[in-house]
């Protein structure tokens, strides 16, 4: 684990980006080992420094994602309150909302979201859960310039 989490953040040949994918991983992951009951003490302090020494070396701590959502039904129908409470909820965090997508299928609505920390998104998401709003997965997004840095390095 300590070998996996210096190479998650092992700075020197990495540009913001591929930090910022590294760093959503790791917050991933660590959720997935909490989720899981495996661990969950170790994995939440893992997450906690992992993103505090991005933000440290980093001074724009900013992660562009996409959230896959669905809603609970009592709130479907009360879809201004809803989406209101939301929209503050996300100032107040400094989450900024690019993009709201409605759809039919397997998920309720697409965002894209700026985020300043994984810790953000994670508060976010406990919010809206105990609101009883509904619930979502957030994915990291990457812009071709990303994708083909990236590339470079492999």
């Amino acid at each position: 684990m300590i070998f996996c989490l210096h190479q998650f953040l092992s700075l020197a040949e990495f540009d913001a980006g591929v930090l910022n994918w590294r760093l959503w991983m790791l917050q991933s992951l660590c959720n997935q080992f909490a989720s899981a009951a495996i661990g969950a003490g170790i994995m939440s302090l893992l997450c906690v420094v992992a993103s505090a020494e991005h933000c440290r070396r980093n001074a724009r701590c900013s992660i562009v994602g996409v959230l896959l959502g669905t809603l609970n039904a009592e709130w479907a129908g009360r879809h201004a309150e809803r989406v209101e409470r939301a929209t503050a909820k996300l100032a107040d965090l400094g989450i900024k909302l690019e993009s709201v997508h409605y759809t039919q299928g397997y998920v309720d609505f697409v965002d894209v979201v700026e985020v300043p920390s994984p810790e953000a998104i994670l508060a976010f998401s406990v919010w809206y859960v105990k609101q009883g709003y509904g619930r979502f997965h957030s994915l990291p997004a990457f812009d071709d310039a990303a994708m083909q840095a990236t590339l470079k390095r492999v």
